[in-house]
C-alpha cells in the first residue's frame, strides 16, 4: 500500500472470525502491523444452503457512521475519514464517547459536543452520545442499535495498543464482536487528552 501511495486498504474478513484467529491470517496481520494507510475490513455476507446466491461481501451505501472518541488525539485522527466520508455519501456523523466513569462523564460529554459542534459548522449531520461503562460493548452495542452502516476507530487511543499488537484492545474487542463494516485509521502519536 505504501509503495503506490494507497488512501485506503479494503479487506475481507472471514465469518465468525476472532482477531486472534485473523492475527494468524498473513495477510490481515501484516497489513493491520504494518500499513500507514487506513484499513476497510468489511465482512462477507452470509451464504445460505439452497438460497439465491449474495453478494460476497454485505452491502453498504455508508449513510451512517459511528465514529468512536476518547478525548485523545490519536482518536481526532479519524475526523478527517468521517468527514471525508460523510461528504461523498451525505452520511450522518453518530459521534460516540464511553466514560471510563461517573466523574468522567460530563467532561466527555463536553468535548463530544464541542467536536460535533465543529463538525456542524462544517455542514455536516452530526449527532453526539455519551453512554456506557465499556468501550468495545457500547461501541458495538450502539452500533447494532443506530444501524451505524460503518464504525471508525483509530488503531490505538487512550489505552494504547501492546506492542507486539497491531491495534489497541478497544479495536481488537469491536472488531472480534461485529459483523459492521470498520475503518481503522493508524496513529504511532502518543495519545494525549483533549477534553478542554
Amino acid at each position: 500500500a505504501q509503495d503506490i501511495g494507497a488512501d485506503l486498504v479494503v479487506m475481507t474478513a472471514r465469518e465468525h472470525s476472532r482477531l486472534d484467529t485473523l492475527f494468524v491470517q498473513p495477510v490481515i496481520s501484516q497489513t493491520l502491523r504494518k500499513s500507514r494507510s487506513p484499513v476497510l475490513l468489511m465482512r462477507p455476507a452470509e451464504q445460505r444452503e439452497g438460497a439465491e446466491p449474495q453478494p460476497a461481501i454485505i452491502p453498504t451505501e455508508f449513510r451512517r457512521l459511528l465514529i468512536c472518541l476518547d478525548g485523545s488525539s490519536i482518536a481526532e485522527q479519524t475526523l478527517s475519514y468521517a468527514r471525508q466520508f460523510a461528504q461523498a455519501f451525505g452520511s450522518e456523523i453518530l459521534l460516540l464517547g464511553v466514560p471510563e466513569s461517573d466523574s468522567e462523564k460530563e467532561e466527555l460529554e463536553q468535548y463530544i459536543e464541542k467536536v460535533a459542534s465543529a463538525l456542524r459548522e462544517q455542514s455536516l449531520n452530526v449527532r453526539a452520545l455519551t453512554i456506557g461503562s465499556g468501550p468495545a460493548r457500547t461501541i458495538v452495542e450502539v452500533a447494532n442499535s443506530e444501524s451505524a452502516d460503518l464504525v471508525v476507530l483509530s488503531k490505538g487511543g487512550r489505552g494504547g495498543s501492546h506492542k507486539r499488537a497491531p491495534i489497541g484492545s478497544v479495536a481488537n474487542r469491536v472488531l472480534q464482536l461485529t459483523r459492521r463494516p470498520v475503518l481503522l485509521i493508524d496513529s504511532s502519536d502518543t495519545a494525549t487528552h483533549k477534553f478542554s
